[in-house]
C-alpha cells in the first residue's frame, strides 16, 4: 500500500508540473526625456514661444490687462474644454513647423490636472476617426478629426500634455511620444541647439519668450530694414518692469561685421515704423519709452517699455472686432 500511495503522489505532482506557466511580464522601460524642450525636434522649426502662464497670472497689476484680452468667462470655458486651468500651467511651449513636419503646430503644457480627464475632454471634441494607442504605461497617444483638421494629443507621465494639429495626423504629438519612450535617438531635440539655448539664456527668467531661427524666407528678409537677410535667429521677450510697465527686449543674432552700430540704428527705425503703423497705434506702441538699441558684430538688441493696459485695450478690441472701441483708441 505504501508503494502504491507513493506512486499516486508522484503522478499528482507530475500533473501539477504540466500546467502551463504564464511568463513574467518585464517591467516597463523608464520614461526618457521629461522636459518640454526635450520632446520636440529642432529640424523644420519655424518658431517657438515659451510661456510661464502661472507666473504671468500671479503679477497682480497685470490682471486687469489680461482680463481685457481673455475675459474670465472665456478662461472658465477653456478650462472646461481642456480639463485644466490654463492659468495654472507652470510652463508651455507653442511651436510651428514647416512642410518637413507636415506644417504641424503644437502646444506642450505642464499641467496639474488628471491625465484621464484631459483624455476624456479631448475625445469629446473629436467628430470622427478617434484612435487611442498606448505606447508605454505612461505615454498615451490619441488622434482623430475635429471639423476638417486632424488633431492629436500625447500624454506623457502625470503632468505633460502635447496637443497638435497637422493635415497628415503624424505631427509633433507622435514625435514627442517617440522621444519619451526612447525610440527617437537620431533627431536632435530642441534643447540641444546651442544657438537657440544662448538666445533663451540671454532673456533669463522672462515669462514670455518667442524665438524664430533662420534662414528666413523671402517674405521675412525685408523685415527690420533688411537685417533678417543676414540673421541667424530673431527673438523677443516680455517681462514685468518698474512702474507697472512691460519691458520688450528684442535680439537679432547674425554676422554684422563692422556694421553693428548701423544695424542698431535700423532696429530703432524699424520699431518706430511699427509704432506708426495702424496696428502699432491701436496697441499704443507709438507712445512708449524711447527705445534703447545697441549693436555688435554678432548681435543687435533693442529694449523698450510699453503700457500693458493700453496694449491690452487695443488687442482686446481687435479680437472682439469692436469697431467703436477701435476708433476711440
Amino acid at each position: 500500500m505504501k508503494r502504491r500511495d507513493a506512486l499516486l503522489s508522484l503522478l499528482v505532482l507530475a500533473a501539477c508540473d504540466t500546467e502551463p506557466k504564464v511568463p513574467a511580464v518585464p517591467p516597463a522601460r523608464p520614461l526618457g526625456p521629461k522636459e518640454l524642450d526635450e520632446l520636440i525636434p529642432i529640424a523644420g522649426l519655424e518658431w517657438v514661444v515659451r510661456a510661464k502662464p502661472r507666473t504671468i497670472a500671479e503679477i497682480a497689476w497685470l490682471i486687469p490687462a489680461l482680463a481685457r484680452i481673455v475675459p474670465e468667462a472665456n478662461q472658465s470655458a477653456l478650462q472646461t474644454r481642456l480639463g485644466f486651468d490654463p492659468r495654472q500651467v507652470t510652463e508651455a511651449l507653442f511651436v510651428s513647423y514647416g512642410e518637413a513636419l507636415g506644417s504641424s503646430q503644437a502646444q506642450l503644457v505642464r499641467h496639474n490636472s488628471d491625465p484621464a480627464l484631459l483624455e476624456r475632454r479631448f475625445l469629446e471634441r473629436l467628430t470622427k476617426d478617434a484612435e487611442r494607442r498606448v505606447d508605454h504605461p505612461e505615454v498615451i497617444r490619441l488622434h482623430g478629426t475635429v471639423g476638417k483638421k486632424v488633431a492629436g494629443l500625447t500624454l506623457v507621465g502625470r503632468d505633460i500634455a502635447i496637443y497638435d494639429e497637422t493635415p497628415s495626423g503624424d505631427g509633433v504629438a507622435r514625435i514627442a511620444a517617440l522621444y519619451a519612450t526612447g525610440k527617437m535617438t537620431k533627431a536632435k531635440p530642441l534643447h540641444e541647439d546651442a544657438l537657440l539655448a544662448s538666445v533663451v539664456a540671454r532673456f533669463g527668467d522672462a515669462p514670455l519668450i518667442a524665438v524664430a531661427p533662420g534662414p528666413f524666407g523671402e517674405e521675412w528678409k525685408k523685415g527690420v530694414h533688411g537685417l533678417l537677410e543676414v540673421a541667424d535667429v530673431v527673438a523677443v521677450s516680455a517681462s514685468p518692469a518698474a512702474m507697472e510697465a512691460v519691458r520688450l527686449s528684442f535680439a537679432v543674432l547674425g554676422d554684422f561685421g563692422e556694421d553693428g552700430s548701423k544695424a542698431a540704428d535700423l532696429m530703432r527705425t524699424s520699431w518706430q515704423d511699427i509704432g506708426q503703423s495702424t496696428l502699432g497705434k491701436l496697441l499704443g506702441l507709438h507712445d512708449t519709452s524711447e527705445p534703447v538699441a545697441a549693436g555688435t558684430r554678432s548681435v543687435v538688441t533693442l529694449n523698450v517699455m510699453i503700457d500693458p493696459n493700453r496694449a491690452a485695450a487695443g488687442l482686446g478690441a481687435l479680437l472682439e472686432q469692436d469697431l467703436p472701441s477701435i476708433m476711440r483708441l
